[in-house]
């Protein structure tokens, strides 16, 4: 197995410390260094040497993780706002192999102005982080809005995209989607059993605004290295979880792997912090539902529905 290394970067108070915090709990073998534990001085003073000294020491740090067997993932955040930060840093590690992938968190300029004020930083250094957040815009990194999702949420979601696990023969998993040909498959299932038979002559969206919005999370069912179902998970808040229609590719259809790809997606729910799904479901699939523990239950919501659908949810034990 190809170690990972996991750059994050972000402004401060968008919560980068809080979520490293969970993330590196949830991977095994991982190890995790804050960039900011190698300015620890007082007083503090920025200058040049000491630039050089901290990038030193990171890269060291850095090194001596990648190049101990024990560590399959080695977790890195830091403000990481400019393009050759990370190739000052990056340079200095050509001595370790390694799968690399770059997160920037971000977030709405009065939710991180309120986190800093929150924690008793001064009107300056608030508007010093927003003043940072366009620097995120161009960079080459997967752009995570931490505004509505919580540390452990925000974790969840750059493991998954990480794709720590690799993935064997024969296993059952769900996984976002990482590249193009995995988002090419995630939606050639959705139109294929979902919008054609279901929505005929309704086009289908592949630019759909849910597909980059922070509490939507896209996940792809896993057979070995093979993609043979599709589901999205909406965090509604107040503990409460939507799960859109849920897809599996017809040559797979009727051997329970809906079930199995249900109970994946309650766990996944629940390690998000909810502990209540709703769904509409298609008359159909009411059996297969209630064969899984769901019940009929009230789900107004501010949209028109194109089919005829049956209000579901379920109560998960956490």
């Amino acid at each position: 197995m190809t170690k990972k290394l996991v750059m994050i970067g972000g402004p401060m108070g968008v919560g980068k410390t809080s979520i490293c915090k969970k993330l590196y709990q949830m991977v095994n073998r991982s190890v995790w260094l804050d960039g900011d534990w190698c300015w620890m001085m007082h007083p503090w003073k920025f200058s040049k040497r000491n630039k050089e000294m901290v990038l030193d020491h990171i890269t060291y740090l850095l090194n001596n993780y990648l190049k101990n067997p024990y560590f399959k993932v080695v977790i890195f955040d830091w403000i990481l706002h400019q393009e050759n930060i990370y190739q000052d840093i990056l340079s200095k590690l050509s001595e370790s192999r390694f799968d690399l992938c770059k997160f920037s968190l971000v977030a709405e300029r009065e939710v991180l102005r309120n986190r800093l004020l929150h924690d008793e930083r001064d009107e300056q250094v608030a508007e010093d982080s927003i003043a940072r957040l366009k620097c995120y815009d161009t960079l080459e990194a997967i752009k995570i809005n931490t505004s509505k999702l919580t540390p452990t949420q925000t974790a969840i979601r750059i493991k998954d995209l990480s794709q720590i696990e690799n993935l064997k023969d024969g296993q059952f998993m769900i996984r976002m989607p990482r590249n193009q040909k995995d988002w090419n498959m995630y939606h050639q299932i959705r139109i294929e059993e979902i919008f054609e038979p279901y929505f005929p002559g309704v086009p289908y969206n592949g630019e759909h605004p849910s597909l980059k919005l922070s509490n939507h999370f896209h996940y792809c069912l896993w057979l070995g290295r093979q993609i043979i179902g599709v589901c999205h998970i909406e965090l509604l808040g107040d503990g409460r979880a939507a799960i859109r229609p849920i897809a599996i590719k017809k040559s797979f259809q009727n051997q329970s792997l809906g079930s199995q790809f249900l109970k994946l997606l309650e766990q996944k729910i629940a390690d998000l912090g909810c502990h209540l799904i709703q769904l509409h479901a298609n008359p159909k699939a009411i059996t297969f539902y209630e064969r899984n523990g769901y019940i009929r239950m009230p789900f107004p919501e501010n949209r028109q529905l194109a089919i005829e659908v049956i209000d579901m949810g379920k109560e998960l034990s956490i």
